[in-house]
């Protein structure tokens, strides 16, 4: 049998264990995709010597080594699968406690609004040293999983520093002119931002192989979290020019973040249920 590339099945020292029935009498996908089999069937050319870009095509050039890339892919894709089933129970465990964490740490957000400090000023220090638990509660989850992916880690240590900047910042705001307020919060931001950053790509790392969807609707949340935060800083250069428009963009802006906390929230939950079910299912089977 010869195979789309020209290569001669019965030469190939692979066949056997990449268990390949050949081109002609295979699918090419019985061991994962191949790339020139795909190709010859997309443009439909019974072998690439039939293709006017044969000279010139990368794909075709590396057909002596496709066999090994091909073994290395699915020994790739074994390991992943062994890594899912031994980290699954631990990731389903600690991402749950991160998303309840999360909630609770919303609660401690209305404690330390400002108009409702306002009405109830004994509220304000309670609602700062609770906020501040959750926040480093949540740091500590993330800190836990830094073994499992080490953006977590880099997470966590962000979001301890970010946590205590912002306490400062709130307890020596009385001055509300204060370049040093002024200067804490600055930090206190770029550090959430960074932060999140890590974490949303933790999130698409673990979950690769496991729900590819899920994976990239995180790394698309974190686009959208900077296209929002650069949003924020136009905003204040709109002000100066319309402050129709500057409001409007900031109305806008705000109703985004919302939307993103909330997609947060939803991902998260789905995360811990996605490792809890596979974590389940493996214990069935």
């Amino acid at each position: 049998m010869t195979s789309f590339c020209g290569n001669t099945c019965e030469d190939c020292s692979w066949r056997n264990e990449l268990r390949c029935a050949g081109c002609d009498a295979g699918t090419g996908r019985f061991s994962g995709s191949c790339a020139i089999a795909d190709c010859c069937r997309e443009k439909g050319h019974s072998a690439c010597g039939t293709c006017t870009r044969q000279s010139v095509c990368g794909l075709y050039k590396s057909a002596r080594q496709m066999p090994e890339t091909r073994q290395a892919q699915m020994k790739a894709r074994q390991a992943r699968q062994q890594w899912l089933q031994e980290q699954s129970p631990v990731l389903g465990r600690w991402l749950g406690m991160l998303f309840w964490t999360a909630i609770v740490s919303q609660i401690a957000g209305v404690m330390t609004n400002e108009n409702l400090v306002e009405r109830i000023p004994g509220l304000r220090l309670p609602g700062l040293l609770f906020a501040f638990a959750c926040g480093m509660a949540y740091a500590l989850i993330l800190w836990r999983l830094r073994g499992i992916e080490a953006r977590y880690g880099k997470a966590a240590l962000v979001g301890a520093v970010s946590e205590v900047l912002s306490v400062s910042a709130l307890l020596i705001a009385q001055d509300r002119s204060s370049g040093l307020v002024l200067a804490i919060t600055a930090l206190t931001l770029a550090g959430s931002v960074y932060g999140c950053y890590q974490e949303f790509l933790a999130h698409g790392e673990v979950l690769t192989g496991l729900d590819d969807t899920l994976a990239e609707n995180w790394r698309k949340l974190w686009k959208w979290g900077i296209g929002l935060s650069l949003g924020a800083l136009g905003c204040i250069f709109l002000v100066l020019l319309s402050a129709v428009l500057g409001v409007l963009a900031t109305l806008a802006v705000a109703i985004g973040l919302v939307i993103a906390g909330i997609l947060r929230l939803v991902y998260l939950w789905r995360t811990a249920k996605r490792f809890q079910n596979f974590s389940m299912e493996l214990q069935e089977a």
